[in-house]
């Protein structure tokens, strides 16, 4: 230590850099540190007496000038004088507003001023002094750190306050840099004299001076007012504010930087933006990887971590994982794996990017399947759900798999290892390298210890589970399984699973599934015939119920089938099979719709068929009836047609089949699990015959009728008409009658449209083609008499004009005369057009 050392700011560093001076007051720590440089500069005592008297006299005049909050007016006053004073009011602020008591009383002072004082003179002097902006950002940090305060500072605007000074701050920023760069590509220029160049070249070494020491006191201000902006954001309203004025774009550009603060507070920022999928978009739209990428090669563990945690929010994004593999993001994160502290956010991250089929080879050229490895033996207790994800989702590529089995004798250790712990997802991991056909081979040494454990631990459901699949999975030809089932009784140890009551087990199917799998497997291994032991342990009754039990699992019910398949392969169990009348459950599968449980269930009833003649006629007609079965529901349930009416469905169908029989023997058999075959009989073709000359006899009566709605539709729409000219026309004769009695002869009156003395047109009826005109009186015939009613015998009652309408309809038509002298009136006739009802063309 020398004169010129700062003591005040050494305490308080290494107070921060040391738990145990955490206790420590700074005024003590400065204390000493005094006494400690007095020691080395000043050896003897009265010297060091002298100095101490001075210091203690500086300090007494310097406690004159303590802040307080009983300055506070004065400190106000001279945030509105000039700069300097500016500056130190600030400071005395800020001082005050470090301790979190002060803030409320900061705030409720001379009637809440502070804050809006504080924000003018940042709108004002903001580009004046960078110091001064920093204290007072400082300030207004101290009070973004609460959230009762942030109502009061979003009335005085400070977050845009803020905003506008990283605006501006960035914006010199790039001018200063492009400044220097054009200054640079000056300087690089031929032509330029000696001295020229010489010159050029001092300037470019204050230039950039200026622009580190402008980068320094530019990161702090970043760092204090992202800091603010944080703080702000956790209103929702403001941080969509913030978003619409690009900020996700100001904290991208912040990263290329190398100050920690800084760092730590854009990063976190932006993992707080990247929850939401459209930040994640605009992210990836500026460069956020490519920014990102520097950020992992600081030496900083906290900055390192925080920058994994943000990567791990925009793996989720699957065009980000692209351009993560692209920018060689997988080799970065891998060499982080080894490291604790990263090690967990790591894994998380590389199976996102596992997950994608086409990054799993890119792995192989990494050493993180070793690493995996490694971990997994190194692990003290189970392995870790990260450790297992990633290695499962590695594992499912085949070269990924033959790397992890590259070295047997960590295989080896994992086995030992799942012998000890029964650790269910080391298991996971066995059964997903035994899915692949090149690197199950590896797994063959330890079989025999799966199936030890697996005959130990019954009462562990899970574990047994997984160990059917993965013993399953492994080619049969390379396991001696008839050595392992007679070694640990394999048979008795499945039958007693089976007799056991899985009732409100949630995975009582996958089990039985797995457990069925596994002896398939055993029953077909080569080597020495197994069925026999499986018949003596009554597993061939046991699989009986489950045919009906799990009809509806396709999965269950197509291994049951198999393993009865190979049961009958073994011509001892061939009788014991066949007292087991299989062939009952299996014809309710014959109408089945998959393809796969068809083509098991017909091998097997084939099987019965050649070795059970009782059973043989029966199957042959059902699979006949199942073949052709929506032809004959169309032959023997036909409504309407008498033909088959009568005909009981059974008895036509044995018929059918009986003919069919006899003119093919071959009928309901297949061959290779093919299904049986359609017979040709004559009576197939007689009753085809008759069915197409129905349907051709149905089809015409179908169109007569629809050409009858139509006529009927024109008629109807042509009715109106006929209707007006014939009520005009009874109207007419009403006038002629009474002319009759009173002897006076009408001048005949022209009628709507024809002109005065032009000739009456004569009124035309159509009477309908082909019906009875006796059904249908004319007008004259149904006014004729005095005893005749004037409405026909029909639903409703019609005026005479309305019977006369009634005979316009039909196909052949006559002309008959209206004139008034071959009209006889009725006395029950009146001249009242309101009796005129419309015609009900449904009388016709």
């Amino acid at each position: 230590m020398t004169e010129h050392t700062k003591i005040p700011l050494l305490a308080e560093e290494l107070v921060n850099k040391y738990q145990l001076l955490k206790m420590t007051s700074p005024q003590v720590v400065t204390q000493l540190l005094h006494d400690l440089r007095d020691v080395v500069l000043y050896g003897d005592p009265v010297k060091r007496r002298a100095h101490a008297a001075k210091r203690a006299a500086a300090a007494a005049a310097a406690g004159s000038n303590a802040v307080g909050l009983e300055h506070l007016p004065r400190y106000i006053k001279q945030l509105r004088k000039d700069l300097p004073d500016k500056l130190q009011a600030a400071k005395c602020i800020l001082e005050l507003a470090k301790a979190p008591d002060n803030l409320s009383p900061l705030l409720d002072a001379n009637d809440g001023a502070l804050l809006g004082v504080l924000a003018r003179v940042i709108k004002e002097d903001s580009k004046l002094s960078i110091e001064l902006t920093i204290t007072l950002m400082y300030i207004a940090f101290c009070f973004s750190m609460y959230s009762q305060f942030h109502q009061d500072l979003a009335k005085h605007r400070i977050g845009d306050s803020c905003f506008r000074c990283v605006e501006t701050e960035i914006q010199r920023k790039r001018v200063f840099e492009e400044d220097l760069r054009g200054r640079k590509q000056q300087y690089e220029e031929m032509g330029m004299s000696a001295e020229a160049k010489a010159e050029l070249k001092q300037k470019l070494a204050r230039m950039q001076k200026n622009y580190v020491a402008m980068c320094r006191d530019q990161d702090v201000l970043l760092a204090v007012c992202f800091h603010v902006l944080l703080n702000l954001a956790e209103d929702a309203k403001v941080e969509e504010k913030m978003l619409k004025r690009h900020i996700s774009e100001y904290l991208i550009t912040a990263l290329a930087t190398q100050h920690v603060d800084l760092l730590m507070v854009v990063l976190t920022f932006l993992k707080k933006l990247s929850i939401y999928r459209e930040n994640v978009v605009v992210m990836a739209g500026n460069g956020v990887l490519e920014a990102l990428r520097p950020v992992l090669e600081t030496p900083h563990d906290p900055v390192v971590v925080t920058a994994l945690r943000f990567l791990y929010n925009l793996s989720f994004d699957p065009r980000l994982q692209e351009q993560m593999v692209k920018h060689g993001y997988i080799a970065k994160l891998v060499a982080f794996m080894p490291n604790v502290s990263y090690q967990t956010t790591v894994l998380k991250v590389l199976y996102h990017l596992s997950r994608d089929d086409r990054f799993k080879p890119d792995f192989c050229y990494t050493d993180c399947i070793a690493i995996l490895r490694q971990l997994m033996v190194d692990s003290v207790e189970q392995i870790s759900a990260d450790v297992a994800a990633l290695t499962l989702s590695l594992v499912s590529n085949s070269q990924n798999a033959d790397s992890f089995c590259s070295c047997s004798s960590h295989l080896s250790q994992l086995a030992l290892r799942f012998k000890h712990t029964q650790d269910v997802l080391l298991l996971r991991v066995l059964h997903a390298i035994a899915l692949s056909e090149s690197s199950q081979v590896a797994l063959l040494p330890h079989v025999e210890t799966l199936v030890e454990v697996m005959t130990k631990h019954t009462e562990n459901k899970p574990l047994m589970k997984e160990i059917f699949a993965t013993v399953s999975c492994i080619n049969t030809e390379k396991v001696s399984w008839p050595a392992l089932a007679n070694k640990f009784k394999l048979f008795e140890f499945i039958a007693a699973f089976f007799n056991e009551d899985f009732q409100g087990s949630d995975d009582e199917e996958e089990f039985i599934l797995e457990l069925v799998v596994l002896l398939g497997c055993i029953l077909g291994a080569p080597g020495k015939n197994t069925v026999p032991a499986a018949m003596t342990a009554n597993l061939h009754n046991l699989l009986y119920p489950l045919l009906t039990e799990y009809s509806r699992s396709t999965d269950v019910l197509l291994a049951v089938l198999d393993c009865y398949r190979r049961m009958f392969f073994c011509h001892e169990a061939l009788n014991g099979l066949l007292k087991l009348e299989l062939a009952k459950p299996l014809l309710e599968y014959l109408s089945t719709k998959n393809q796969s449980v068809y083509s098991a269930v017909v091998d097997l009833l084939d099987i019965i068929m050649e070795n059970d003649e009782h059973w043989a006629e029966t199957i042959r007609a059902r699979k006949f009836h199942a073949y052709n079965a929506q032809w004959i529901d169309a032959v023997t349930n036909r409504p309407g047609e008498e033909y088959y009416e009568s005909d009981d469905a059974s008895a036509t169908f044995d018929a059918l089949f009986s003919a069919a029989a006899n003119a093919n023997p071959t009928i309901g058999q297949s061959t290779n699990g093919a299904p049986a075959t359609a017979a040709v009989c004559p009576a197939f073709s007689a009753l085809e015959q008759q069915r197409s000359m129905r349907r051709k006899q149905k089809e015409q009566v179908r169109m007569q009728e629809e050409l009858d709605k139509q006529r009927d539709r024109q008629e109807q729409q042509d009715q109106p008409k006929a209707k007006t000219i014939l009520a005009k026309s009874a109207a007419s004769r009403l006038k002629d009658e009474e002319c009759c009695h009173t002897g006076v002869t009408p001048s005949p009156s022209p009628s709507p449209g024809v002109p005065a003395g032009a000739a009456e047109p004569t009124v035309i009826c159509v009477e309908p083609a082909g019906r009875s005109s006796a059904r249908r009186p004319s007008l004259a015939q149904s006014a004729g008499g005095a005893t005749q009613s004037l409405s026909p015998p029909r639903r409703h009652r019609h005026h005479a004009a309305g019977a006369a309408a009634d005979g316009a309809k039909g196909h052949k038509s006559r002309l008959r005369s209206s004139s008034p002298a071959a009209y006889t009136p009725s006395p029950a006739l009146t001249p009242d057009t309101t009796d005129v009802v419309d015609y009900d063309a449904t009388d016709s």
